[in-house]
């Protein structure tokens, strides 16, 4: 049995920013989906 050696723990977005290329990108598809005329930059999302 090998030697456990490390555990990585994430929270969202710590270890890859998911928010800003995921998330955000996720919401302006939704929001196109259902009709709205917006979509949220980085800097609006941020």
């Amino acid at each position: 049995m090998s030697e456990l050696k490390a555990i990585f723990w994430d929270q969202d977005g710590v270890i890859i920013d998911t928010e800003k290329d995921g998330h955000r990108v996720a919401f302006n598809k939704m929001f196109k989906e259902v009709g709205h005329d917006f979509e949220w930059d980085v800097d609006t999302y941020g």
